[in-house]
C-alpha cells in the first residue's frame, strides 16, 4: 500500500431498481497509499421475469411494463487498507484450486456523487381491448444526481488480479437502489 496503484475493475451481480434486476458495472481507480479514487460506471435493468415465474411457470407475476432501469456514472473517494491471511476467506470461488491457501485481501469503503440516467415505471394507464382492460404503465425518464456508497472486499490471486465482493448503495432523491456485485480487478 505504500506506493500508488492503477485498477480495472468489471463486475456483475443482482440487485433492486423497484424489483429484482441484474447489474454491470465498470470501475477506473487510482489508489495513492490508503486513499483510493474512484470512476465508476454502472448499468442495472430489472429482469423480465419474477422468480416465481421461474419457480411456478404460469402462476407467477410478470414484472409490470416498461422495465426499470438505471445507467449511473459516478466519481467515488474512499479509504482502502491491506491485510494478509493464512487462510482464503472464499474459497469457494472456482479458481480457488489455482490459489494457495494464503491470500492477500484490501478492503475499502467509498462515497461520491453521480449522476442517474434512469427509467421508471410512472402513473398506470388502463387500456381497454375488446371486452378486457390491461393496465400498462408511462415511461418515466429523467437525469437526476445521486450519492453512491461501496464498501468492497478483494481478494487477490496474484499482484495483478483480485476477486471483488462489492456492497453498493446509491441514495437518490427520485429512485434509491442497491447491488451486490462480484468481478475481477485487474492491476495496470
Amino acid at each position: 500500500m505504500s506506493t500508488s496503484a492503477f485498477n480495472m475493475d468489471l463486475s456483475t451481480g443482482f440487485g433492486e431498481v423497484e424489483n429484482f434486476a441484474y447489474t454491470f458495472a465498470t470501475e477506473v481507480r487510482l489508489r495513492e497509499k490508503h486513499q483510493l479514487v474512484t470512476l465508476q460506471i454502472l448499468y442495472s435493468k430489472e429482469m423480465e421475469i419474477s422468480f416465481a415465474d421461474r419457480l411456478f411457470p404460469g402462476g407467477g407475476i410478470r414484472s409490470p411494463s416498461p422495465r426499470e432501469e438505471i445507467f449511473n456514472v459516478g466519481l467515488l473517494y474512499g479509504l482502502t487498507s491491506a491485510f494478509h491471511l493464512h487462510r482464503m476467506l472464499f474459497p469457494f470461488f472456482p479458481l480457488a484450486i489455482l490459489i494457495n491457501h494464503d491470500a492477500d485481501y484490501s478492503i475499502s469503503g467509498s462515497v461520491g456523487v453521480s449522476a442517474f440516467n434512469s427509467i421508471l415505471r410512472g402513473a398506470a394507464v388502463e387500456q381497454g381491448s375488446g371486452g378486457g382492460t390491461s393496465t400498462t404503465y408511462a415511461v418515466d425518464r429523467r437525469i437526476s444526481a445521486g450519492v453512491p456508497v461501496q464498501l468492497e472486499l478483494v481478494q487477490y490471486f496474484s499482484p495483478s488480479v483480485g476477486y471483488v465482493h462489492r456492497l453498493y448503495y446509491n441514495f437518490n432523491s427520485r429512485q434509491e437502489f442497491w447491488s451486490l456485485l462480484w468481478g475481477l480487478q485487474l492491476h495496470l
